[in-house]
């Protein structure tokens, strides 16, 4: 009776905080476009109505709903950092690897030296390598041998791709429970236990799919855009994993540290070869009913692109990883919760606000250099505080979970003020560019 009661209680908590979130998101959009509608009517003297009000809608009112909707959420919810370790399960780690011979090594010791008190079969999955990866791994097996835990190694003798890999690993793993990681993802000592517990923690009264990991950057001071990187995981990806995970329906259960549950990977039929691979079956989870938490303690930190090039094809493929969501599962607001629903709809406010921002705001803020206010105005200021607001929130929450790991927590510096001036014009228009690339069907290439 006790469990019943504390379900219902969390259930009752959680629907508290998206109906209060979204009913205040609501009324702060409704202020705001009676205070637009003196800026719409100055607008169309200079545009047609229809483009005025995509301007207004996407550099203003749309961001400042998206905003306020993840500020109020991140503010009402109050869920305990630590959780309770018990009944944690054995579990298969599948790690997918393709010309890794500089990190494959430390993840797979970051992997076997894990604190975990239940076994671990980790499935290494050589998906046609042609550097060194194979010998590497085949050190490892050896030197690994007598371990606790069990390390397997597979071959592929071409490349594949990744989805062909995991579903590798899928056909041969022993436990019911999976783990995905990527070959240059460094897991902190308490991340699997974090996320398990999670996972067993949701389970007892829901029908849980998956538990998205938190990512943070390695290599955090390596460029100039590793930098800016480092916030976006911080402040920017973390916010909306917490919100997302707040109501169920974590979007994106990366595939770089996430958990799963075996049964809902073979109902979907495995991973699809597609770029968003990971996107795609979190859908597929979301559309049968299946809950996709977030876990902010299971910290495991990845090495993100170093150059401008690589950074562009990264967040390129991340834009295209909704399209092809959406190509997948085109019934999806038919089969999913209220919450699912919005936060999928939200996602289409994106390629709007990024158009918006190039071709509107950029504009804008030329003229008003020359004292024409005539898009840079008070209006898309109002969206500065409510950013500023959702980054700082975040910001002392992600120090507290650093704190809770004896970990060394993140500090203010100079590039946290650049990331937030420069990082949606540096994101909109490659967003932009991978929007395009999916509408035309254009080939896909990493």
């Amino acid at each position: 009776m006790t469990r019943v009661i504390k379900n219902r209680k969390k259930l009752q908590s959680r629907n508290f905080i998206f109906y209060t979130a979204l009913s205040l998101a609501v009324l702060w959009f409704v202020f705001c476009l009676w205070l637009s509608r003196f800026w719409i009517d100055e607008l169309s003297v200079y545009l047609p109505l229809p483009l005025a009000l995509l301007c207004v809608f996407g550099i203003a009112l749309l961001p400042g709903f998206t905003n306020f909707f993840l500020l109020m959420t991140l503010w009402l919810e109050t869920w305990d950092i630590s959780l309770p370790e018990e009944n944690l399960p054995s579990i298969s780690i599948l790690v997918a690897c393709y010309n890794e011979e500089n990190t494959i090594e430390d993840t797979i010791r970051t992997v076997l030296n894990s604190y975990y008190p239940k076994h671990i079969e980790l499935l290494v999955i050589n998906d046609g390598s042609n550097d060194n990866t194979s010998l590497i791994l085949a050190k490892l097996k050896e030197e690994f041998e007598d371990h606790p835990h069990t390390l397997r190694i597979f071959h592929h003798k071409t490349n594949l791709g990744k989805a062909s890999a995991l579903n590798t690993g899928l056909d041969y793993a022993s436990y019911e429970y999976l783990v995905t990681i990527d070959a240059d993802t460094l897991l902190h000592s308490k991340a699997l236990t974090a996320i398990m517990s999670r996972f067993r923690n949701e389970e007892k009264d829901k029908k849980v799919g998956a538990v998205a990991g938190s990512i943070m950057v390695k290599n955090s001071n390596q460029s100039w855009i590793t930098r800016l990187q480092t916030w976006d995981y911080i402040v920017g990806i973390a916010a909306v994993k917490r919100q997302q995970g707040t109501y169920e329906s974590t979007l994106v259960a990366q595939g770089a540290f996430s958990a799963y549950r075996r049964e809902a990977i073979m109902e979907l039929g495995g991973w699809q070869s597609v770029v968003g691979e990971d996107i795609v079956l979190s859908w597929g989870m979301l559309r049968k009913r299946y809950c996709v938490f977030y876990e902010s303690t299971a910290l495991a930190f990845t090495h993100v692109p170093v150059t401008f090039n690589a950074f562009f094809r990264q967040r390129k493929r991340w834009a295209r990883g909704m399209f092809e969501a959406f190509r997948a599962y085109p019934d999806i607001f038919s089969h999913c919760t209220v919450s699912t629903k919005l936060l999928i709809a939200m996602n289409l406010f994106f390629p709007i606000i990024d158009f918006s921002l190039l071709f509107f705001f950029i504009p804008g803020l030329i003229l008003a250099c020359f004292g024409i206010y005539l898009i840079a105005g008070i209006m898309t200021l109002l969206v500065l505080p409510l950013t500023l607001g959702m980054t700082l929130t975040t910001f002392v929450y992600q120090r507290k979970v650093y704190q809770s790991l004896q970990e060394e927590p993140p500090r203010i510096r100079w590039s946290y003020a650049v990331y937030l001036l420069t990082y949606a014009f540096i994101q909109a228009p490659i967003s932009l560019v991978g929007y395009l690339e999916e509408l035309l069907s254009l080939k896909k290439r990493w």
